[in-house]
């Protein structure tokens, strides 16, 4: 019978799971822009444009970041647990 060892643990799926969620926040960024050459009250102007995408922006990463600990706790508390 296979037993688990700690080297096939819970941690090879928390592992890609992980980058999974980087690869998430990491998109979430490339949309932002904003033209160069702009003067002081054109990059302020393009910036508030911009505000409604970085509050969804924040919001996003703030439901990503709460699943991530939420699967972490959850892989830290089945380590405990065997199969049968």
């Amino acid at each position: 019978m296979w037993k688990p060892t700690p080297a096939c643990g819970p941690e090879r799926v928390v592992a890609p799971a992980d980058g999974v969620f980087a690869i998430a926040i990491t998109l979430l960024v490339l949309d932002f822009s904003v033209p160069s050459g702009l003067d002081s009250s054109a990059c302020h102007a393009a910036l508030r444009h911009l505000a409604p995408n970085l509050g969804a922006y924040v919001l996003s990463l703030l439901v990503l970041g709460l699943f991530r600990r939420d699967h972490r706790r959850s892989s830290a508390s089945s380590r405990g647990s065997t199969a049968r």
